[in-house]
């Protein structure tokens, strides 16, 4: 499982998203069904965080906007703040079309 996500990390990592997104979405359908409630939302902050990247803010938010509450819940993910202000971010650029910055 660990190479599944380290190889969609590596590819997302040199924007080869069309190759990242399957072993991504592969990875975060496990930690569902798991119940990895703490990797779950990491897999789907990297996927909102590739489509940010891709300009795909619509699927950027929805994939961002999952991570947000549960990382806060959970107290997993150390910088929660970090990941609201990113998705604030695809927010608001999604409202005046403007490109919203800062990757991880």
């Amino acid at each position: 499982m660990k190479k599944v996500v380290s190889a969609g990390y590596d590819l997302d990592r040199i924007t080869r998203y069309s190759e990242a997104l399957p072993l991504y979405e592969q990875s975060l359908a496990i930690y569902r069904e798991t119940g990895d409630r703490p990797q779950e939302a990491i897999t789907s902050w990297n996927i909102g965080i590739m489509y940010k990247d891709k300009g795909d803010l619509t699927k950027a938010e929805q994939y961002i906007s999952r991570t947000v509450l549960p990382a806060e819940a959970i107290g997993h993910h150390p910088k929660p703040e970090e990941w609201r202000k990113a998705l604030e971010a695809v927010r608001a650029a999604l409202q005046d079309g403007t490109e919203p910055s800062s990757r991880r």
